[in-house]
């Protein structure tokens, strides 16, 4: 049901069954200039107590730097499941804003499970939220539409000790703005709570040593964990959105990973699918047919998230024999889409994330010279020798001229050259 802001009169509403919150996150997008859909989406433990029928989130708009509380709000439950022994339920509502601004979305609870890395956790609020801009072309009646990063797949919460444990924290920003992935520090949302993530707090595209294990998430989002200690371990992770060189949107997942002790699940056999910095790649030639394949337990299943090619893509599994096919890729347009491979046994979780290139063979390939780019790894400057387009896992970034081309403004990472009908790994570096 739609809502609008009339003023500061508020009740402050937190949830119940507190101690069984794991985590969750906020996600808005923008239906009109006023008008914003929102999603809260919590994670409970299984079994124990019944999900909420509805939560109440709050609505805060920046004044001088400081978020003001305008109204609380309800938002009725859309839908729950069971997923990996963990309680999903999703919340909707709709709000109508009255002025543009800069506003933040957050959901409260008094309490939190005990986390093997946070002291006095059971006393310690759990918050979560997402910032989001709503603000009209200066000078114009115009408005710029935006809607903040969006997570889009659901995270494993069993891992296992002692071994490389491997998921995608996967968000897309709906307006198709550059986002970047960060641990998050969020002490204005974590309230008087003692939270130390299980690593530093600082870029995800380092790997961190630390006293538990070794843990890192690269810019695609992708979490990579050895954890030698069994128990709870709680952090949250943010995702930020740049337009222009801008952040203007900001999104925060809250996550638990129970570590137990046991065996992860094995993927072997790949055919077409090539492991590269953490991820897998295969390309497509249109009109060709695409195929690849690999093999996992026969317990086990595959499902497929993140960019809309996944629909196209026929996932065959004969006794844990995966075969990942596109019939008919002529309609497919040139450039990198990023798919998560999900495998699962039911308990257990192994994430892939796979980029897709699409490339459209012109000419024969045996006449095109190679073109000529450097440094690689770049830091601030990129030199190319002919006009060419730069991609993250996303999508186009930006467009370089054939000369030196400015790129300081990229977050470091792995991205791919698309030039002369070819693509050219490149890292971006700040050193």
């Amino acid at each position: 049901m739609k809502k609008i802001i009339f003023s500061l009169l508020f009740l402050l509403s937190f949830g119940a069954f507190a101690s069984h919150t794991l985590g969750g996150h906020t996600d808005v997008v923008q239906l009109g200039q006023y008008t914003y859909q929102v999603k809260v989406t919590l994670y409970q433990e299984n079994g124990s107590l019944p999900a909420y029928s509805q939560v109440t989130y709050q609505l805060h708009k920046s004044n001088q730097g400081f978020y003001n509380l305008q109204s609380s709000y309800t938002a009725l439950q859309d839908t729950n499941f069971v997923y990996n022994n963990r309680l999903i339920s999703v919340f909707v509502d709709t709000i109508t804003l009255n002025s543009p601004g800069d506003y933040r979305v957050t959901w409260h609870e008094c309490c939190r499970v005990t986390y093997t890395n946070m002291a006095g956790s059971n006393n310690s609020a759990l918050v979560f939220g997402t910032d989001f801009a709503n603000y009209a072309v200066q000078g114009s009646t115009a408005y710029v539409p935006n809607s903040p990063p969006v997570f889009v797949n659901l995270v494993p919460g069993n891992l296992i000790a002692g071994s490389v444990n491997q998921f995608s924290v996967f968000a897309i920003d709906p307006d198709g703005d550059s986002i970047s992935y960060e641990y998050a520090d969020a002490k204005d949302l974590h309230l008087n709570s003692t939270f130390v993530p299980v690593a530093p707090q600082t870029s995800l595209t380092t790997n961190h040593s630390m006293q538990n294990g070794y843990y890192s998430v690269t810019n695609y989002g992708i979490v990579t964990w050895t954890p030698s200690t069994i128990g709870k371990f709680g952090n949250s992770i943010v995702v930020k959105e740049y337009r222009n060189g801008q952040v203007i949107g900001i999104n925060r997942i809250e996550l638990t990973y129970n570590v137990t002790s046991g065996s992860t699940i094995p993927i072997t056999n790949l055919v077409n699918l090539t492991p590269m910095q953490g991820v897998w790649q295969t390309y497509i030639y249109p009109p060709q047919s695409w195929t690849s394949s690999f093999d996992i337990p026969s317990n086990c299943s595959v499902q497929l998230f993140g960019n809309e090619i996944k629909d196209l893509i026929n996932v065959t599994n004969s006794s844990g024999s995966i075969t990942l096919s596109i019939d008919s890729t002529a309609t497919l347009e040139p450039g990198i889409y990023p798919v998560v491979v999900r495998v699962t046994n039911g308990v257990l979780v192994v994430d892939n994330l796979l980029f897709i290139t699409v490339i459209n063979n012109i000419g024969n390939e045996e006449e095109q010279l190679p073109i000529m780019f450097y440094p690689n790894p770049a830091v601030d400057q990129l030199f190319v020798e002919v006009d060419s387009e730069l991609y993250s896992q996303f999508g186009l970034i930006k467009v370089l001229r054939g000369g030196w081309n400015d790129i300081s403004d990229i977050s470091n990472g792995v991205y791919y050259l698309l030039t002369n009908q070819k693509i050219y790994p490149l890292v971006k570096t700040d050193k």
